[in-house]
């Protein structure tokens, strides 16, 4: 679905050329500062990659949890994880 998406780039997101800029004159290298978009995908991505083994590890414990505090009558962690 997104395979040509690079293709298709903002222009206005583009990296001027380091002659453009003068780097090159100077004689020190262009370096792209990151903008904002990119600071949020970073985030989102650390985030993202925190976040999955934890609701991966803590979800079916949670259900448990809250079976046996929510429900009348209070069921003991054993009837719970019992077949019967």
């Amino acid at each position: 679905m997104l395979e040509g998406y690079a293709e298709h780039e903002d222009p206005a997101r583009q990296e001027a050329s380091p002659t453009s800029q003068g780097a090159m004159a100077k004689g020190r290298a262009s370096r792209k500062e990151p903008d904002a978009w990119d600071t949020a995908c970073q985030i989102t991505n650390t985030v993202l990659e925190v976040a999955k083994p934890i609701v991966h590890y803590t979800f079916i414990p949670l259900i448990i949890v809250l079976g046996m505090t929510m429900t009348e009558p209070r069921p003991s962690l054993a009837q719970l994880l019992g077949p019967m």
